[in-house]
C-alpha cells in the first residue's frame, strides 16, 4: 500500500467500499456501515492525519447516505451519522499519525544506520592510515608522536621500543606516561618547552632520558603546534643523539687533554690558571719542567718508547701533586704544575717535582735516565695574570737550563736580559726555514805546499731586524734551547752541498763542521750524515767533523759510540780547541779521531810567548806519536806560520790566510789562489755534456734505483729527499738541472707544490711526476708527464726522452 499513489489508493478504497456496501448490508444490515473504516484507514495512511480524518468523515457520511438509500431506518437518524463521522474521522487521523510516526522512525533508523556505516568506514580508514603511517615510519630512526586537544598522547611510532625499551601501548594516553622517562634533572626543560609552544608554537631541546633498563641516553626533541581550536594538535619527534653528544664530549675532553700522557694540556692549564688567579688572597706557583734527554730516547728507541717514558714521568709528577694542584703536559718535552696555596717556598715545591727523575725509566726493554730543569714563578709576587705568570716561569726555566741549575725561581733582575734572550731564541727557532742562516768558510792550509785542503763551515745569522748576530751570542742559546741539533744538521748538509758544487767545478777540497754535545747524543746523526753524503755523491773522507774536549768528556761513553759509527763510515774526526779542556791522554788515545786542532790561544802569540810555543811543540809531538795530524788555529802572521812549520804542524787556519768568508767571497778568494787550484781554476765552468736529472723522493730506495738506472745511460743524477732540498739545490750556484723527477706524495712539500715552484724558477725545466697511485686520482697538472712506481728502466728512459726532447736526450745516448 505505501508504494501506491495516494489519490488512486484512496479512490479505489472508496469505490470498493461503495460497491461492497449493498451485498454486505443485505447480509449484515446496518453493520455494513463499519466498512467505512476501510477508506478512512487508506486515506489516513496515504495522506497523513488531517487528510485521513477528512477521508474518514467522508466515508461515514457516504455510509449514512447508503443506509438511507437502502431504506434502513438508521439512515434517517442524525445521531448515528454524527457518531460515525467522529469515529471514522478519528480512525483516519490516528492512522495518518501512525503513518507519519512510522516514516519518521524509518528515517531515524536509516540515518543511524548511515552514521554507523560512515563511522565504521572512517574507523577502517583511520586504522589503515595508521598502519600505513607505522609502515612508513618503520625505517625512520626518529620516534614520531602526536598529542591531541585533550593533552593525550594519541600516537607514537613503534620504534619507541628501540629508543626506550617500551611498547607504544604502554605510553599511549596520559602524556605523563612518556614524560616519566625523562631524566629527573631535565624535567624542568619540559616546562620551558610548553612555554615556547604556547608563545611561538615551536620548541627544540636536548634532554636526557632513561630507558626501561635504567640506561641513560641523550635525545633531541622537536615539537610543533598544528591546527587551531578543535583541530589543534602537537606533533613532534625524538632522535637519539647519544653518540653525537658523547663524541662532542670526547672532542671537548681531547681539546684540553694531551693524547699521549692523558694529562691536561696547555689549554686546560691556562684556563685553570685563569680561574685560580681570580682569588687574590692566596699564593699560586707555576712551575715549568723541561726534560733533558728525551729526544735521544726517541731517536734511539723510537716514538713508542718515548711516549712510554712520557706516560711514566706524567704518572710520577701527578703523584707528587696535591689534590687541588694541577699537572699538565704543555708539549715540547715540557710539563707544568700549578701549586695552589703551597705550604713550602716556591723553590722547594717546584724542586720536589725533580724527584720524578730520581729513578730510571723503561723505554721498551731498555732502562734510560733522564734529567730535568724547573723554572717557577709565583702570583701575585711576580705576576697577576696567566700570560704574565707563564712568561715569568719560562724565563726562570730558561735561566735554569742556561746555568745548568736544577731549579730557578723567577727574578725581576734578570727580566730584561732574559726576555731579550728568549725573544732571540724564538727568532732562532725559525731562522733555518726563513733562510736567515748562512755559511761562511775559512780555508785550512797544508803547510807542506800551501794548498787548501778543506774549508771549515762557520754559521752566521743575519737577523731581519738586528742584522748580523754574532755566533757567540746565538750559539749558546741554540745549545740550551735544543736548537743546536737541527741547526747542525742544516750546517752539515749545506756545507756538503757547497762542497759538491766546488767538485762540479773542479775544486776538490773537503769541508769541516762542528758538532755540539747534543749532536753526539743523537743516535740518528750518522744516518743523517750518510744521507747527505749520498745525496751529493761525495766521499765520506771529504767531511771532517770537529768536537771539543768538553763535548767529548760530557758523556765519554756515548760520545765514543757515536764517533765510532762516524769513523766507520769514513768521516774524518778532529778534536777542536785542544789544550783548553780536561781530557786525559789515556782517553784521548781511545778516540777514533784523525786530527787535533791546537787552540788559537796558544798560536796567537806564538812568536813572543815561550810557554805557548812549548805547549804547541809538545802537542804536535804527542799528536804525531798517537798518529794524529795537527791543525793550528789562529795563525795571524807569517812568523807564527813559519814557527808552526818548524814545529812540524801539518796545517794552519787563521786570518793570515783568510777570514771566514761568505760563499761568493770564498769562491773569489779561491780563484785568486792559483797554486791551490792547480789546473782546475774556478771559472764559470763548462756546461756538462750529459743532462742532469734531479730525483726528488723521500724514499731512499727510489732515489737509489733511479740513480742506478740513469747513471748507466750517462745521465748526471742529483738526489734530494724533500721538495725543500730540491729547491735549495736549484737555487744554488753551479746547479744546472735539465729535468726534475719528483714523487707526488711527500711530507711537508708534495710534488705538485714543488712543480709550481720549479715552474716559476725555471719554466723550461720539465717536472716528471712519479707515484705508486693511479695518475687519474692525483689531480696532476694538465699534460704533466707521469711514470708509475715501481718503474722499469725502459719506461723511465722513454718518459725522460719524451720530456727532454730528442736533442737533450741524445747527449745521454738515448737516441
Amino acid at each position: 500500500m505505501p508504494e501506491a499513489k495516494p489519490f488512486a489508493a484512496t479512490a479505489a478504497a472508496l469505490t470498493a467500499y461503495v460497491a461492497a456496501f449493498a451485498p454486505v448490508h443485505a447480509l449484515a444490515g446496518p453493520a455494513a456501515a463499519a466498512l467505512a473504516i476501510f477508506p478512512a484507514v487508506v486515506g489516513g495512511w496515504s495522506f497523513g492525519p488531517v487528510a485521513g480524518a477528512t477521508v474518514g468523515v467522508a466515508s461515514a457520511v457516504i455510509s449514512h447516505a447508503l443506509l438511507a438509500f437502502t431504506g434502513d431506518a438508521i439512515g434517517e437518524e442524525l445521531a448515528p451519522a454524527i457518531v460515525g463521522a467522529i469515529a471514522m474521522g478519528t480512525v483516519g487521523f490516528f492512522v495518518g499519525g501512525a503513518r507519519e510516526l512510522s516514516a519518521r522512525l524509518r528515517r531515524e533508523i536509516a540515518s543511524h544506520q548511515q552514521l554507523l556505516s560512515d563511522r565504521r568506514s572512517a574507523l577502517d580508514s583511520a586504522i589503515a592510515s595508521e598502519q600505513r603511517l607505522r609502515q612508513l615510519l618503520s625505517g625512520n630512526p626518529a620516534v614520531v608522536f602526536s598529542v591531541n586537544t585533550d593533552d593525550e598522547l594519541s600516537f607514537i611510532s613503534d620504534n619507541i621500543q628501540e629508543l626506550l625499551g617500551v611498547e607504544p601501548a604502554q605510553v599511549i594516553g596520559d602524556r605523563s606516561l612518556i614524560r616519566a622517562y625523562v631524566h629527573p634533572d631535565d624535567r624542568h626543560l619540559l616546562n620551558e618547552q610548553d612555554r615556547l609552544l604556547a608563545t611561538t608554537g615551536y620548541a627544540n631541546l636536548d634532554l636526557r632520558m632513561r630507558r626501561a633498563t635504567g640506561e641513560q641516553i641523550w635525545v633531541r626533541k622537536e615539537v610543533r603546534v598544528v591546527g587551531t581550536g578543535a583541530t589543534r594538535e602537537i606533533i613532534g619527534y625524538f632522535t637519539d643523539i647519544t653518540e653525537r653528544k658523547l663524541a662532542k664530549a670526547e672532542a671537548v675532553r681531547l681539546s684540553v687533554t694531551d693524547r699521549v700522557t692523558g694529562l691536561p694540556n696547555r689549554n686546560r692549564l691556562e684556563a685553570r690558571l685563569g680561574e685560580v688567579l681570580t682569588d687574590h688572597g692566596r699564593r699560586v706557583d707555576l712551575a715549568l719542567v723541561d726534560i733533558d734527554g728525551l729526544d735521544e730516547v726517541v731517536a734511539a728507541f723510537g716514538t713508542d718508547a718515548g711516549d712510554a717514558v712520557l706516560r711514566s714521568l706524567a704518572s710520577r709528577l701527578h703523584g707528587a701533586a696535591g689534590p687541588d694542584d694541577l699537572i699538565a703536559y704543555v708539549g715540547k718535552d715540557k710539563f707544568a704544575a700549578i701549586f695552589i696555596a703551597p705550604d713550602l717556598p716556591a723553590a722547594q715545591s717546584a724542586g720536589a717535582l725533580l724527584d720524578a727523575f730520581a729513578t730510571p725509566f723503561m723505554a721498551g726493554d731498555h732502562e734510560v735516565t733522564l734529567a730535568g730543569s724547573v723554572g717557577v714563578a709565583s702570583a701575585p709576587e711576580h705576576a697577576t695574570t696567566a700570560d704574565a705568570l707563564f712568561r715569568d716561569a719560562e724565563m726562570a726555566l730558561y735561566d735554569a737550563k742556561r746555568d745548568r741549575e736544577p731549579v730557578r725561581v723567577y727574578s725581576a733582575d734578570r727580566d730584561r736580559l732574559a726576555r731579550a734572550e728568549l725573544e732571540l731564541a724564538g727568532d732562532l727557532r725559525h731562522a733555518v726555514e726563513r733562510g736567515e742562516l748562512t755559511l761562511h768558510f775559512q780555508p785550512v792550509i797544508d803547510l807542506r805546499n800551501r794548498n787548501v785542503t778543506h774549508a771549515e763551515a762557520l754559521v752566521r745569522w743575519r737577523h731581519p731586524s738586528r742584522g748580523l748576530v754574532p755566533p757567540a751570542e746565538f750559539i749558546p742559546i741554540a745549545e740550551h734551547t735544543g736548537l743546536m741539533r737541527p741547526i747542525t744538521r742544516w750546517i752539515i748538509d749545506e756545507a756538503l752541498r757547497h762542497c759538491w758544487a766546488w767538485h762540479e767545478e773542479g775544486l776538490t777540497i773537503g769541508v769541516a763542521a762542528n758538532l755540539s754535545p747534543r749532536n753526539l747524543n743523537d743516535p740518528d746523526l750518522a744516518r743523517q750524515i750518510k744521507e747527505s753524503l749520498d745525496r751529493y755523491g761525495l766521499a765520506p773522507s771529504l767531511l771532517t767533523l770537529e768536537i771539543t774536549e768538553s763535548t767529548v768528556m760530557s758523556d765519554p761513553e756515548r760520545a765514543l759510540e757515536t764517533l765510532a759509527r762516524l769513523r766507520a763510515m769514513g768521516v774524518r774526526l778532529a778534536i777542536d780547541d785542544f789544550g783548553t779542556g780536561y781530557s786525559s791522554l789515556a782517553y784521548l788515545n781511545r778516540l777514533p779521531v784523525d786530527t787535533i786542532k791546537v787552540d788559537r790561544s796558544f798560536v796567537k802569540n806564538l812568536a813572543s810567548d815561550e810557554g805557548a810555543a812549548a805547549i804547541v811543540r809538545a802537542t804536535v809531538d804527542l799528536a804525531h806519536t798517537l798518529g794524529f795530524s795537527v791543525v793550528a788555529e789562529g795563525a795571524e802572521n807569517e812568523d807564527s806560520v813559519t814557527l808552526l812549520g818548524i814545529y812540524g804542524c801539518d796545517s794552519v787556519q787563521g786570518f793570515h790566510f783568510s777570514r771566514p768568508l761568505a760563499i761568493a767571497d770564498f769562491r773569489k778568494w779561491m780563484t785568486s789562489q792559483g797554486t791551490a787550484l792547480g789546473t782546475s781554476a774556478m771559472t764559470a765552468g763548462a756546461r756538462k755534456t750529459a743532462p742532469s736529472i734531479l730525483v726528488v723522493d723521500d724514499q731512499d730506495v727510489v732515489r737509489m734505483t733511479a740513480n742506478l738506472l740513469l747513471s748507466r745511460h750517462g745521465f748526471n743524477v742529483l738526489q734530494a729527499a724533500s721538495g725543500a732540498d730540491a729547491l735549495a739545490m736549484m737555487r744554488a750556484p753551479g746547479y744546472e738541472i735539465d729535468a726534475v723527477l719528483a714523487d707526488v706524495v711527500m711530507p711537508e712539500m708534495d710534488g705538485k707544490t714543488l712543480y709550481a715552484h720549479v715552474a716559476r724558477m725555471s719554466p723550461t725545466v720539465p717536472v716528471i711526476f712519479m707515484s705508486g697511485h693511479n695518475a687519474a686520482a692525483l689531480d696532476l697538472p694538465l699534460g704533466a708527464p707521469f711514470i708509475a712506481k715501481p718503474f722499469t728502466e725502459q719506461a723511465l728512459l722513454k718518459t725522460l726522452q719524451e720530456s727532454l726532447g730528442v736533442a737533450t736526450a741524445s747527449r745521454a745516448g738515448l737516441n
